[in-house]
């Protein structure tokens, strides 16, 4: 019963207090039904949102809810009910409404190709915290990119210390995004770090994450920092005074996470273009593709562009490197590559801090903009704060 629990010592918190309400996911063997009764009998089925529809996640087998400590333990020793998840209860609400999202897009569109964009992290206090598969949004994600859906995650706002990454984004399928200047040449402070000792801990890339003028609730009153930054940057020069209360000054790897979603959509959406293209010239698919990289690798230290690809193979010739890329793998593994070896290396920081480097816009249409911008459909952002 005890193995049922997680994290690990999530049985020993509800010894200690077995008579508060726990919000936890629960997930299901075979028999849903049966467990849903149990839960219903023993819990009260979580409200996500103002509509009061039940947390039932189809995608992942399993349920949301809120139960008494007491009643947790009679549920672990149902044979129907594989395992339960405590969620701090401080972001419950998003950790659900992102499986239900991710869930709401798989049921409209299977298979088709698209970019999700995610900014939720678990709290401070609960970092550094082990990548686990078995975890439910884990499970979602895992789903969802086996089914062509492009995850793009933000990689936290825990730095500078080293790992400090948010473990919802150091999948393989995801695409992890810490923050740096516009420029490209200095990272973020509090952009998390990976491990020096674990290549499969650090970002993916990093992009534009500091100082950035972003639109804003014009009802909302602006904060501290967001008006400080806004004196900073020189905000009321560069922007429209009718504008002013619709735009502020955002710092966070939550803002850089949807510009390199718009980067991912750029390159599928030249993928898209050109194997159509080819499709209607020769009759057939091609297995594989080459790109030509022409800006300096000497500062890329990260072994994903180098001995430990996760797909493909290159040459060097100077400055210059021509990388083939097998049209079998998935989608997700594909893409993430093309984005790593994209990326510009920065001078001064290591691969579990930069990942495999800088990438911008810019960066990515002088490779990929043969074929102009995406279509509006590649891309359902799901930025949650």
């Amino acid at each position: 019963m005890k193995e049922k629990f997680n994290p690990y010592d999530f049985h020993e918190k509800i010894l200690e207090n077995i008579d508060y309400d726990w919000k936890v996911i629960v997930i299901a063997k075979e028999n849903k039904e049966e467990a849903l009764k149990l839960i219903r009998q023993l819990g009260m089925l979580s409200l996500v949102g103002d509509d009061f529809n039940v947390s039932i996640l189809n995608l992942i087998s399993g349920f949301a809810a809120t139960i008494f400590g007491r009643n947790l333990l009679k549920l672990a020793q149902a044979e129907c009910i594989s395992a339960i998840w405590y969620v701090d209860e401080g972001i419950y609400k998003l950790y659900v409404r992102t499986i239900k999202s991710l869930e709401d897009l798989f049921n409209k569109l299977p298979h088709e190709p698209v970019v999700v964009s995610i900014s939720l992290s678990p709290s401070e206090d609960l970092i550094p915290m082990p990548y686990n598969p078995e975890e439910p949004i884990n499970i979602a994600i895992r789903i969802a990119a086996e089914n062509n859906k492009i995850i793009v995650f933000a990689a936290g706002n825990f730095g500078p210390k080293e790992n400090t990454l948010n473990p919802w984004s150091l999948a393989p399928w995801v695409f992890s995004v810490g923050a740096a200047s516009k420029d490209g040449n200095l990272l973020a402070r509090f952009s998390s770090r990976g491990c020096t000792s674990d290549i499969f801990n650090r970002p993916t890339v990093v992009a534009p994450g500091i100082d950035i003028i972003t639109t804003h609730p014009p009802d909302t009153p602006k904060n501290k920092i967001q008006l400080e930054a806004e004196k900073r940057i020189g905000f009321y020069e560069k922007v429209k005074k009718e504008d002013w209360p619709s735009y502020t000054v955002v710092s966070g790897t939550s803002i850089a996470t949807p510009h390199v979603s718009r980067i991912v959509g750029l390159i599928m959406h030249y993928l898209l273009n050109m194997l159509d293209e080819y499709k209607k010239d020769k009759g057939t698919m091609p297995r594989s593709f080459a790109q030509i990289y022409t800006h300096d690798q000497t500062m890329k230290f990260d072994e994903r562009v180098t001995s430990q690809r996760l797909v493909g193979n290159y040459k060097d010739f100077g400055n210059v490197r021509i990388v083939k890329y097998p049209l079998g793998e998935p989608f997700p593994l594909i893409i993430k590559q093309i984005l790593m070896d994209m990326a510009i290396g920065i001078a001064n920081y290591k691969p579990h801090e930069v990942g495999a480097g800088f990438i911008n816009i810019e960066i990515a249409t002088h490779y990929f903009g043969k074929y102009g911008e995406p279509n509006p459909e590649l891309f359902i952002y799901k930025v949650i704060e």
